[in-house]
C-alpha cells in the first residue's frame, strides 16, 4: 500500500491488497496447516525454495498482513510479529549487538537477558551462552544514571 494514504486508511486497509475475486477485507486464517499434494512441495517450502504457507506457527497469511499493516503505519519496509514481549526484546537487542559491545539497559531487562544466556534459554540451547556482550544495568532513570554505567 502506498504511503500517501491517511493513517486512518492505513489502519483499515494497510497490509492487504485484494486481487479480483478476493474479499475486500482480509479473512482470518484459522488453520494450523495447509494442504499440498505431495511432500516435495512441503520440502521446497521448508527449504525456502518456494513461497507459501505450511504451518501456522512459522508463518500464515493473517500474520503477514498484520506485519505489513504495521510496516505501512510506521513507514517501514517490513515488520516482524513475535509471540511474546520477551521474544521482541531478544530480537531488538541481539540484532544490533555483537561481540565486544556494551549494552546499558534498565534492571528489568536483566532477568530476560540472563535467562537467555545462562539457564534454559534459547541462547544456551543453541550454544551461544557466551556472546561477549557486556551488560550494565541501571535501577535509576535519567541520563546521569546511564552515564554512570558506561
Amino acid at each position: 500500500m502506498e504511503k500517501n494514504f491517511s493513517r486512518e486508511t492505513l489502519c483499515i486497509q494497510g497490509g492487504w491488497t485484494p486481487k479480483n475475486g478476493e474479499p475486500r477485507v482480509l479473512p482470518i486464517y484459522q488453520s494450523t496447516t495447509f494442504k499440498y499434494d505431495d511432500s516435495e512441495q512441503m520440502a521446497r517450502l521448508f527449504d525456502l525454495k518456494d513461497t507459501g504457507y505450511f504451518y501456522t506457527r512459522l508463518q500464515n497469511p493473517t500474520n503477514d498482513a498484520v506485519a505489513a499493516k504495521i510496516a505501512a503505519l510506521e513507514g517501514g519496509v517490513g515488520a516482524m510479529l513475535t509471540s511474546s514481549g520477551q521474544a521482541a526484546n531478544f530480537y531488538a537487542v541481539f540484532n544490533i549487538c555483537e561481540a565486544g559491545d556494551h549494552l546499558v539497559c534498565s534492571s528489568t531487562m536483566s532477568r530476560m537477558v540472563e535467562e537467555q544466556r545462562t539457564q534454559n534459554g534459547t541462547l544456551k540451547a543453541l550454544g551461544y551462552s557466551d556472546l561477549q556482550i557486556m551488560l550494565r544495568y541501571s535501577n535509576y532513570a535519567g541520563g546521569a544514571a546511564i552515564i554512570g554505567c558506561i
